[in-house]
This record gives C-alpha cells, sequence and structure tokens, in this order.
C-alpha cells in the first residue's frame, strides 16, 4: 500500500530538516512523505536542499540528528537507536580546512547525542546499535553487504540479549 502523507502512515511518524530560512529543526508531522523525507536526508554537498512547502530544508541531522529529546518528550520509554558509525567520538584535528570542518560537525552532532543520552529521565530505557566493524574501505562496494547484515543482527540480538539498556552503555562501544 503507497502512502502519501505522513498522516495516514500506520504508526505515527515525525520526519526532522534543517531549515534554511533559520537554521531551526523542522519536523514534519503531516504533508507530502516523499518530500519530507527527501528534505531529511538532503546531506549538504551531496544532495540537493529540498523545497518543501515554499521553503527550503537539508537533512535534518545538521541540527538534530538523534533526536532524543523529541521521542522523549512525545512519551517515548523506550528508545533504540541506530548509528550509522560509532557512538563514542574522538575529536581529530584536521590537516585542511575542509577536514576542520568535517571534524567540527561531527564533534557538534556526538556531543548533543551525548547531552541528550546523559539527560534522558531514569525510566527511558535506551539501545543503542552502532555496527561494530568495518568490513569495506569503499562504501561503494556492495559485495560485503551479507556479512554486514549478519553482523548488524548478530549486534542486535547481543545487545537485547544482554539487556545493555542504560545512558552509559549507549556511550560505549
Amino acid at each position: 500500500m503507497a502512502i502519501d502523507r505522513i498522516e495516514d502512515t500506520e504508526i505515527p511518524l515525525e520526519v526532522v530538516a534543517t531549515s534554511l530560512v533559520d537554521g531551526s529543526e523542522h519536523w514534519f508531522t503531516s504533508g507530502p512523505i516523499v518530500d519530507s523525507v527527501l528534505a531529511s536526508a538532503a546531506i549538504p554537498g551531496i544532495f540537493p536542499p529540498v523545497e518543501v512547502e515554499g521553503e527550503t530544508f537539508i537533512d535534518g541531522g545538521v541540527v538534530n540528528n538523534v533526536p532524543i529529546g523529541r521521542a522523549i518528550a512525545a512519551g517515548a520509554r523506550t528508545l533504540y537507536v541506530l548509528l550509522c558509525g560509532p557512538s563514542g567520538h574522538v575529536p581529530v584535528v584536521g590537516k585542511r580546512p575542509i577536514e576542520a570542518v568535517i571534524g567540527a560537525f561531527f564533534t557538534s552532532i556526538h556531543s548533543r547525542f551525548a547531552r541528550e543520552i546523559e539527560q534522558a529521565p531514569p525510566h527511558v530505557q535506551t539501545f543503542v546499535f552502532n555496527g561494530t566493524g568495518r568490513f569495506v574501505e569503499d562504501f561503494r562496494d556492495f559485495r560485503s553487504s551479507p556479512a554486514m547484515i549478519l553482523a548488524g543482527r548478530n549486534e542486535v540480538a547481543r545487545v537485547l540479549d544482554a539487556g545493555i539498556a542504560d545512558r552509559h552503555s549507549a556511550l560505549v562501544d
């Protein structure tokens, strides 16, 4: 079944994007689902900004990459966070200006994530899955996809079976 609008999803859905009008978070809770998702995924320098209802947006991760606070405010008591990289962050001093910019961006993203995990109320369980190990250097090489999928499944089983669900375990690889 095709879904055209966010408000028509069976499970409530919210999508975050960054407004290029003022740099604020914009939460799509209704409206065209494809436009909202494309706006939320418009990674600067990789995908172009997306216009939705007269306003231009880029990737929501620029201002809120892991919206833990938003989920808690909506009443979530258990969070499952699927990271696309390690949960721990070690800042890297870039040698070139672009490396410094990217390093600062990742430091900012991790800082907010770590702060929101630490500020989560004690009654909120948080499971963080961050994909252990690296299989390929070239992200365009899909030959290791089956091994990566298996590793992801194994990590989920390990974390859930061990009951690893506290604020501090989320920040350790």
